[in-house]
């Protein structure tokens, strides 16, 4: 490969990372290709070395703990030192997180992570309310990515933590929208119904979903080195966003939590506070201050809100991508993921388009075999190496699979899937020393605790399109048979159906 395109004053195009990606994949190639970031006025040359083969890519997340920080992720979402600290502790501190969330979900009325009924349950209700509110409302076409593939999580996680929006859209928000729908409608025509609404029923959806793609969008691609306006403006999104998270959590106003949850989850960490804050704080007592343990709440119910709003809405866009590229009959699609194996079909779509295309880490100690010195990024490429997972012409049904692909994953070793990370050793713990497993390791592979929610949610939205009562089972792309889903800050956000209403 030309190592004149191995070095450069930003991040790597996708032209070079596709010849990256091929020079690691080849069958002799090497495990990890450099690329040198140029010395800038306020910073020095700094290495990132790539990795897309998926065993690789798999050890090294699985076994990261103590190798490799993920700190650099709150300078991308535009944190403020001292106002706004997303990802709160030493390197996120994550442990600590985790043992408040699982005292939580542990406290009076268990909320099990394995039992997915009642979770998917509610999502079908929210899912097929939305459907029909879209079909009831005159129109006979939808932006089915951001009317309702980010709609049902945003519902979903505002019912089940207990978030309280706002009455009226902030100013800054309005301000945001006319700025988008100016910048997306310059230059070319544009459907009225695929404009970006700052008032009606999803408003706030719509207005949690802008905050997120500002302060999410290509956060995995762009390892801090976005420019001065998107650092700015990420940065007041952050401000927002962290401002109605406070609200709500100050507020704790009672409200009808869903059925299978039997209280908030912002209750619930009121409730289990006094298990954490005392006089004597410190790693000898295990004790927080009440504002290192605000803080922690704080960034639990952000990161529950966003990654369930956005990540499950980025999956679905991916999900309706392939379906649509590979041209999967909607209604078969989603008979099978009625079935056992329903989850790990969602696992094996999304391998095709999975939901990060790119993780960056940093190096916490030296990696001597792969030449990686303490400091040094590590960039895994997750849509490579999923790929390199399952060969070419391999075929989307778990059962015609094991006869014609022997080697790839069956639904008992989900663990080396990366869609929404490499899934978790024991699946449904969440930190050694709880009462579900007191001897069970704490399992640093994949520090997302959602995806089995994001599988039930994901599954129950694309049952519900295909009903024939309440759906779009005959749904249509608006621009045409080739047209596909639009990004809008490297996340899916628009995808025009036309329907019978």
């Amino acid at each position: 490969m030309d190592s004149k395109l191995l070095s450069g004053p930003g991040l790597p195009g996708p032209a070079v990372l596709s010849l990256i990606a091929q020079e690691l994949l080849r069958p002799d190639g090497p495990e990890t290709v450099q690329y040198v970031l140029s010395a800038s006025k306020d910073k020095p040359a700094h290495i990132l070395h790539y990795f897309a083969r998926h065993d690789l890519v798999l050890e090294l997340l699985r076994d990261s703990k103590n190798r490799l920080s993920t700190k650099h992720y709150d300078q991308n979402m535009g944190a403020i030192p001292g106002q706004i600290n997303l990802l709160p502790g030493e390197d996120n501190d994550q442990p600590t997180r985790w043992k408040i969330l699982a005292a939580a979900l542990d406290h009076g009325r268990r909320i099990s992570r394995k039992d997915m009924k009642g979770a998917a349950a509610f999502a079908r209700t929210l899912a097929r309310t939305t459907l029909q509110n879209i079909k009831a409302g005159g129109g006979t076409e939808t932006n089915l990515v951001r009317e309702y593939g980010y709609v049902i999580p945003y519902l979903f996680a505002k019912e089940f933590v207990g978030l309280t929006p706002k009455a009226r859209p902030s100013l800054l928000f309005r301000v945001f929208v006319l700025a988008r729908n100016f910048r997306d409608g310059f230059g070319h025509k544009r459907r009225a119904s695929d404009t970006l609404k700052a008032h009606g029923p999803h408003a706030s959806a719509n207005e949690y979903l802008l905050w997120s793609q500002l302060m999410f969008g290509q956060i995995f691609g762009n390892y801090g080195l976005r420019s001065k306006v998107l650092t700015f403006v990420s940065g007041l999104a952050s401000k927002l966003y962290s401002k109605q998270v406070e609200r709500s959590i100050r507020d704790n106003t009672p409200s009808p939590a869903p059925a299978f949850t039997g209280g908030t989850l912002i209750e619930r960490l009121h409730e289990v506070k006094p298990d954490f804050v005392g006089p004597n704080t410190g790693k000898d007592t295990g004790k927080l201050s009440e504002e290192a343990y605000d803080l922690h709440v704080k960034s639990i119910v952000f990161e529950i809100i966003a990654s369930f709003h956005i990540l499950i809405g980025i999956s679905f866009g991916h999900v309706l991508d392939v379906l649509l590229r590979q041209n999967i009959d909607l209604k078969d699609f989603a008979k099978k993921l009625g079935q056992k194996d329903g989850y790990f079909l969602l696992d094996t779509i999304l391998n095709e388009n999975p939901t990060t295309a790119l993780v960056f880490r940093r190096a916490r100690k030296p990696l001597a075999q792969y030449g990686i010195a303490k400091g040094d990024g590590l960039c895994f490429l997750i849509t490579a190496a999923s790929k390199a997972l399952v060969p070419d012409g391999c075929p989307v049904s778990p059962s015609a699979r094991r006869g014609e692909c022997p080697n790839i994953p069956t639904p008992k070793d989900r663990t080396a899937f990366l869609n929404f990370g490499p899934n978790e050793h024991k699946p449904y713990e969440l930190v050694a020393g709880g009462k579900r497993s007191p001897k069970a390791a704490y399992d640093i592979a994949h520090p997302c605790f959602g995806q089995y929610w994001a599988r039930a949610i994901l599954a129950e939205m694309f049952i519900a399109l295909a009903d024939e009562e309440v759906g779009l089972p005959d749904m249509e792309p608006a621009d045409g048979a080739g047209a596909g889903v639009k990004n809008f800050a490297g996340i899916p956000d628009s995808f025009m159906v036309r329907f019978k209403s």
